[in-house]
């Protein structure tokens, strides 16, 4: 958003932002799909202060993960939570992945360990 666009509207009016990050170990769909989806949560952090963050253990080579972050912060005082960051393709739905609703469904974001 653009704060300068914004100017009194209720991005000025945000207090206290910190983010929450979590990632998984990624694993392939059982049923021989080619879709990832995460298995046990290895790593977490809440309250973050700055949206940027080095992983402070080390990960499993060659390995796929997953990850996500939301956002936590006061609107005129009353506390807010993002949904977790998800990529949607266009003419994807959020609930396309009703297997899970207190995780972000397919959509997260990935990376590889080298």
């Amino acid at each position: 958003m653009d704060l300068e666009a914004d100017r009194g509207g209720w991005v000025s009016r945000v207090r206290h932002v910190t983010y929450d990050l979590r990632i998984w170990r990624g694993v392939r769909d059982p049923h021989g799909y080619q879709e990832v989806y995460p298995a046990e949560l290895v790593y977490s952090r809440s309250a973050l202060a700055i949206p940027e963050h080095l992983v402070e253990m080390e990960l499993a080579s060659d390995t796929q993960y997953l990850w996500s972050v939301r956002a936590r912060f006061e609107l005129d005082g009353q506390p807010r939570v993002t949904p977790w960051g998800v990529l949607i393709l266009p003419g994807q739905s959020p609930g396309d992945d009703p297997r899970s609703v207190s995780v972000p469904p397919r959509g997260y974001y990935r990376f590889v360990t080298p």
